[in-house]
């Protein structure tokens, strides 16, 4: 079923809007209307005029604001269309124009385009449809050149011009059907290879891949000096899946009938897909996909249906994207119990003409995305089915009133609900979960008509434990959207969810709540989770195992807690597992141990670029009035210590350390630093006026690449200027060596990590199943080197600089960058991290910042037995291999062909405790250069044994 050509089916997306005649599909969700995706046209003929061009309609626009968009254009000549006008929202207007152009003939057309969700199609966007023009007039000083009312024609049919004057429907050619099947791929992903069938989407498009020979790039829509072409929208589509039927061998023959008794029991459904992914977001190609329910009466196809999502990934690896999609397989009409079939799309699509200028610039396209091993699993699950996207969920948030630390904390979602290009944030207001029961027949309701969705809220208070406030619970947790139920009289509080809507249309499976904006203040931990039945009465909650656990329940923090002077800002990926409380590995646990106390910890989901403005709209606000106080008082020297002795040390004033984790190899969007309102801005600002001795610790990929290239003078001053750091390189895993280097410090005596005769010394893991590439980076100004990869080809690169310097006001400032994540740092290479206590440690005292007793002097360089890879590999004709050693004692490190037979010793002999490195020059033990090949080096210290492969080329 799956890897044929025979059964897929490969399919342009380019629906047609004629009334009454919706391509591919028997029913809408909300009718009259349009659909996601469409790009078409209202045009003329072209026709001769004289001088001044007049150009009226009667227009009634209706489209999501911002992102589905009617625009009214002209052509200039040699297809270059100019715009006159730009319709979204709600328009009923009366349009005149007036054209003085400097040709003799032109066309007029409304061009109208819209995105990949929220239409009149999936039902989350209700219209009236998105553009209805009567009453048209084109004139000239000779007087009418056309007019219309099309009270006589019936036109928009497809494939075909229809009769309305010279007005005619049309849609922008696609550029063809490129999809196919190919085979013996050469990726560029080194944790692993598949040389089976494929799944690409270009092949013989206009544009071979310099990067990938043989193959083709996703061909080109947008780019610079108004480059336009159709965006690729190709999909290929599965054959009918039988939801009664299984395939006993596991392939795409569905030979076996599930026993009908165990049919209602499969709520749960997943699919799941290989996917190559060379998929840079500033490229703006995406892979998503889609299923639909097929009637299983009169076989109508219903709405292709998703999570609203495209995904993207710039790794140059494989990824199994495994997708629940329990909430969107259908039910038969006839309610006995079986489902109906199903079929499956995966599609890859081109944004550019969306986005362009916005997240990306559309420059390097590759022939990414690959497809393979697509698998639909259906497993036993009672109760309703859950889907949610974490932008829907709370957010970390801070005081409303920036300049009353102790005014309320409003609880939002993290969604943006302003468009990407603005750069002011407007968070969501109301939590959105989608839930279903299809198998059940759908969500219970209670008398009134209500869903049985609920939210369960336990409000607890984190803050000083001196100072402790009120419990918060019952009917006061109530918001807006959403209504109080019940309570246990001092914790948990439950919310019955109400229907999603957008103004009064209800949102198909979607449900929303929000809390009372008046309530909570700083200090607060806000934990909840959801619960839902269906209308056999049966019960699930999302996280699954979220009951009254709060390790196993979603949270939100009001900041500042109280707790710490230190603001640790990170991101949270959609990747991670609901089911676990959403944090970024053990980064907090690791501050608590080092300084006693749980740091803040402001975790951003998938606006990432934009969520840390509220933070910047407090702290810019403290800041002015710190300087303008300042100000009026330079003269009265004995008064200003004792007013900024009145800013709590705890709030995040200028004399509070801020750590700031990038996290992860992403690239544009994933930073903290980095976004539509630069922070580069508001960091300069805190370590330039702060009244303090000040630190700044930044740690991860691409943040100094970001900033480098940024256009912004701020980000590039913050990167040189205060950090000293210049940016080199974005992989120094592309330089040809190992995934995983071992990091030391420096050896210069300013250096916070190095110790005298010794320093940290720890790796960096980058290794499989995931690729980290690490920047690498250089000193400038009075910037000095903290950490130093392995040397390649004899030439040093660097993974830390450190910086300091003095402020306007005299106090001192101290910066740390890392070129890698936090969370990459291990002792030995799959060993659990000890080392990361010490660097927090080391890097605290540097900044004068207080830190446990407890963690002695002894643990500075946790010694271990480890066994790296060796690098380059492949090699010719020298290759190095580092190990380290947990205690003084024998050692011995051996060469070995594939046979098993001893081809050289390398070491063997007593060596000191810590780091050391060998070099294999690809001789034997007598010396004599041997054959290419594969071989294998082993350590063995007697406690401890391990091999390795490495591969010699000549």
């Amino acid at each position: 079923m799956w890897c044929g050509a025979r059964d897929w089916v490969s399919q342009i997306h380019a629906p047609y809007a004629c009334p009454g005649n919706f391509t591919y599909l028997c029913a809408w969700v909300a009718a009259p209307g349009y659909g996601n995706g469409w790009n078409q046209m209202l045009v003329t003929d072209d026709f001769p005029f004289q001088d001044l061009l007049t150009f009226t309609y009667h227009g009634y626009f209706n489209s999501e604001p911002h992102y589905d968009q009617t625009f009214v254009e002209y052509d200039a000549g040699g297809g270059n269309w100019i715009e006159i006008a730009t319709y979204d929202g709600v328009i009923d207007t009366i349009a005149v124009h007036e054209l003085l152009l400097s040709q003799a003939r032109t066309k007029l057309r409304f061009h109208f385009t819209s995105d990949g969700v929220w239409s009149d199609e999936d039902g989350l966007w209700d219209t009236d449809g998105a553009f209805i023009v009567d009453s048209i007039t084109i004139s000239d000083v000779g007087g009418t050149i056309d007019y219309e009312n099309f009270e006589s024609y019936t036109f928009c049919i497809r494939d075909t011009r229809g009769a309305g004057g010279i007005w005619y429907g049309d849609v922008e050619l696609p550029y063809g059907n490129y999809s196919g099947l190919v085979n013996n791929l050469a990726d560029k992903d080194p944790c692993g290879d598949n040389f089976a069938t494929q799944v690409v989407f270009f092949i013989g498009s206009p544009y071979p891949s310099s990067d990938y020979p043989g193959l083709f790039d996703v061909p080109f829509c947008k780019g610079p000096g108004n480059i336009e072409a159709p965006c690729q929208d190709e999909a290929i589509i599965s054959p009918v899946i039988d939801m009664n039927m299984y395939s006993s061998n596991r392939n795409e023959v569905q030979d076996t009938p599930i026993p009908p008794a165990l049919i209602p029991q499969l709520g749960g459904t997943h699919l799941r897909f290989t996917v190559y992914r060379d998929l840079p977001l500033e490229n703006l190609v995406f892979y998503t996909w889609g299923v639909r329910n097929i009637d299983p009466v009169d076989a109508c196809p219903g709405l292709w249906l998703n999570h609203d999502c495209v995904y993207y990934g710039s790794s140059q690896d494989y990824h199994f994207l495994t997708e629940g999609i329990g909430d969107l397989v259908g039910f038969d009409k006839n309610g006995d119990g079986y489902a109906d079939p199903i079929q499956l799309s995966i599609r890859c699509i081109d944004m550019c003409d969306v986005w362009y200028g916005v997240y990306g610039d559309c420059a390097d396209h590759t022939p990414s995305p690959w497809i393979d091993n697509v698998r639909i699993y259906s497993y036993v699950s009672i109760g309703p089915q859950w889907s949610l996207r974490l932008i829907d969920l709370f957010q970390d948030n801070f005081p409303e009133n920036a300049l009353v630390l102790e005014s309320y904390i409003r609880a939002d979602a993290s969604i943006d609900l302003r468009p990407a290009s603005d750069p002011i944030m407007d968070l969501g207001d109301s939590v959105v979960v989608t839930c279903n029961a299809p198998r059940a027949g759908g969500i219970d309701t209670t008398i009134d008509g209500w869903p049985k969705v609920y939210c369960h809220v336990y409000p607890k208070y984190i803050g000083d434990p001196l100072n402790p406030k009120p419990t918060l619970y019952g009917p006061q947790l109530e918001g807006t959207y959403g209504r109080y139920t019940s309570d246990d009289g001092d914790t948990w509080t439950i919310l019955q969810c109400d229907y999603a809507r957008i103004g009064d249309y209800i949102a198909p499976n979607k449900y929303m709540m929000d809390l009372n904006d008046s309530l909570f203040t700083r200090g607060h931990e806000i934990y909840y989770y959801f619960s839902a039945y269906d209308k056999n009465g049966q019960k699930s909650t999302m996280p699954a195992k979220a009951q009254t656990d709060l390790g196993y329940s979603f949270s939100m923090s009001c900041l500042p807690s109280l707790n710490s002077d230190i603001l640790l800002c990170s991101n949270v990926s959609d990747e991670i597992s609901i089911d676990n409380h959403p944090v970024i590995g053990p980064t907090p646990q690791a501050f608590e141990d080092v300084t006693g106390s749980k740091p803040d910890q402001y975790e951003n989901y998938e606006e990432i670029d934009k969520l840390l403005d509220r933070i910047i709209e407090i702290l810019e606000e403290i800041y002015k009035i710190i300087i303008e106080i300042i100000k009026i008082l330079e003269s009265i020297i004995d008064e200003i210590s004792k007013i900024i002795e009145e800013i709590p040390e705890h709030e995040y004033s200028p004399s509070a350390e801020i750590s700031m984790d990038g996290g992860g190899h992403h690239r544009i969007g994933s930073g903290t630093i980095y976004g539509d309102r630069c922070k580069s801005e508001l960091l300069i600002e805190w370590l330039e006026h702060s009244m303090h001795e000040v630190g700044l610790w930044i740690c991860g990929d691409d943040i100094a690449y970001e900033l480098a290239r940024s256009a912004n003078p701020a980000a590039r001053e913050l990167l040189s200027a205060y950090c000293g750091v210049e940016f080199v390189g974005d992989s120094y895993f592309g330089l040809g060596s190992t995934v995983n280097p071992l990091v030391k410090a420096d050896p210069n005596p300013g250096n916070p990590l190095w110790h005298g005769t010794h320093g940290d010394s720890f790796y960096v893991f980058g290794g499989c199943p995931i690729i980290n590439r690490f920047d690498y980076l250089e000193k400038t100004g009075t910037g000095e080197y903290a950490l130093q990869y392995p040397d390649v080809m004899g030439q040093p690169y660097y993974a830390g600089i450190y910086n300091a310097g003095t402020n306007s006001y005299g106090y001192q400032f101290k910066t740390m960058w890392f070129g890698f994540d936090f969370e990459c740092i291990r002792d030995a290479e799959l060993t659990v991290p000890i080392i990361r206590n010490q660097i927090i440690k080391d890097i605290l005292i540097w900044i004068k910042h207080d830190v446990n007793v407890d963690i002695s002097e002894a643990d500075e360089v946790p010694a271990v037995n480890s066994l790296g890879q060796n690098f380059p590999n492949p090699f010719n004709p020298a290759t190095t291999i580092e190990f380290s050693l947990k205690t003084r004692g024998h050692v011995s490190i051996k060469i070995y062909d594939v046979s098993g037979r001893l081809v050289k010793t390398l070491v063997d002999g007593v060596m000191s405790t810590g780091p050391h490195k060998v070099i294999w020059d690809g001789t034997n033990n007598r010396n004599a250069k041997i054959a290419s090949g594969v071989y294998f080096y082993r350590m063995n210290t007697g406690e401890f044994e391990q091999t390795r492969k490495t591969v010699l080329l000549r």
